[in-house]
């Protein structure tokens, strides 16, 4: 359990605890907020057409931790998941139809690379589909993510909106009046939020940046499964109260409308200190001496070349994110976070060679010599002149 005071503009509350708990158990899924706590922020939605039970798609999550998901598809709904994440299909496959889409792929792309490969699959027939919490990547297979991922269903009424973070997090959604959108990360604070909070100036989100400046809109009725590293947890903020968390861990927040989220979230100030960085001497180039040492070495120092990139990317995602870095999450909201790594993490899938420096000598392949009698066979002759030791192959005289 975590314990928050209370906020600051209200002294006189007592203390609160958050209530925390994990997402995706089997057969769960992230309830709506109270109704009572979004009534004065809620959009109509009274033209929504309603989901009967024969049509409706459940999403049950499998596993300790959940890295997959049971998505039971009714006849002639169409469910969308990410490509290459789908792992078996009970059913009669002449009844479903799988096709490959992409949604929104160049507005995604511009707004952060947001996953937008997905497949839609429909069956004239009630199937079971198993998903997994993993999807194919661009990068070639001598590196293997690592990162641990699990999958949370979360049920949609109509009552709230939901605004997903990550770039992956959107796994699977289905229903027949679900709206998904691309929208841009507010810069700045609401005007009402700033006079909430005392502040004569709008103060920024904290989540904006110029190389992730969207996020997924959800809204309307229906199923989706949002995917985070480790597992992931839902924390529900009362009115009244707010709970900071680190942006890079934060997977999605409950909205009221697409105006809503510059309402609910405002950057928390803090102060670092740099930390000098440490020059390490550069590595040994190892000898290649066989073909197959070439071809290790040289993906040896391909990965090495990778992880510079990287490291660049990521020293430019610094610099332009600000982190580390929180974020307060004003209540009431429904808040979903990931307890695994804020990015993921891949390694190389083959063995390095033992690298050895120029000036290390070779140690050269002893052969074994075949003895021979004269080894160990010897005269001894006693003369004028003293004794001689000579070696012969046998006593016996010729």
């Amino acid at each position: 359990m975590i314990e928050s005071k209370v906020p600051v503009a209200v002294v006189s509350r007592a203390i609160r605890r958050f209530h925390i708990s994990q997402a995706l158990r089997p057969g769960e899924a992230v309830a709506s907020p109270d109704s009572s706590e979004t009534q004065s922020n809620m959009v109509s939605v009274f033209q929504l057409p309603k989901l009967t039970a024969d049509s409706k798609l459940t999403l049950e999550a499998v596993g300790e931790p959940p890295s997959a998901a049971s998505v039971s598809l009714p006849p002639s709904l169409a469910v969308n998941i990410r490509r290459g994440s789908l792992l078996a299909v009970q059913g009669k496959s002449d009844n479903v139809s799988i096709t490959q889409t992409r949604f929104e792929p160049l507005k995604r792309m511009l707004y952060g690379n947001l996953a937008s490969r997905f497949t839609q699959i429909v069956s004239t027939e009630p199937v079971q589909l198993l998903v997994s919490a993993r999807a194919d990547t661009i990068l070639p297979r001598i590196f293997t993510n690592k990162t641990i991922k699990a999958i949370a269903p979360i049920e949609l009424d109509g009552k709230s909106d939901w605004a997903l973070f990550r770039r992956d997090s959107l796994h699977v959604y289905s229903g027949p009046s679900l709206l998904i959108d691309t929208l841009k990360i507010p810069q700045k604070i609401s005007r009402q939020l700033a006079r909430d909070l005392g502040s004569k100036v709008r103060t920024e989100t904290g989540l904006f940046s110029w190389l992730r400046a969207g996020y997924t809109f959800v809204g309307g009725r229906g199923v989706i499964g949002v995917v985070g590293n480790g597992l992931v947890y839902t924390v529900n903020v009362n009115a009244g109260e707010d709970f900071a968390v680190n942006k890079s861990c934060l997977l999605g927040v409950s909205i009221n409308g697409p105006k809503d989220l510059q309402n609910s979230i405002v950057k928390l100030e803090q102060k670092t200190q740099a930390i000098p960085a440490v020059i390490m001497p550069p590595p040994k180039v190892a000898q290649i001496r066989t073909w197959t040492d070439f071809v290790i070495n040289a993906k040896h120092y391909a990965w090495i070349a990778a992880k510079g990139i990287k490291d660049a990317y990521f020293f430019v995602r610094r610099q332009t994110r600000e982190t580390p870095g929180f974020v307060r999450i004003i209540g009431p909201r429904t808040v979903l976070i990931q307890a695994g790594e804020p990015h993921d993490r891949f390694e190389r899938s083959f063995e390095l060679p033992s690298l050895e420096s120029f000036g290390t000598p070779i140690a050269s392949e002893e052969k074994p010599i075949p003895r021979i009698p004269a080894d160990y066979l010897n005269t001894v002759t006693v003369g004028p002149k003293g004794v001689t030791i000579e070696s012969t192959d046998s006593f016996v005289k010729k």
